[in-house]
């Protein structure tokens, strides 16, 4: 697997978790 696969997914999963941390509250 690439490396760059693997932060580009890294940054997703982060992403989404900051987006539905601001809209849970």
């Amino acid at each position: 697997m690439d490396y760059r696969v693997i932060i580009f997914i890294g940054l997703t999963v982060i992403f989404k978790n900051v987006v539905g941390y601001s809209r849970g509250n």
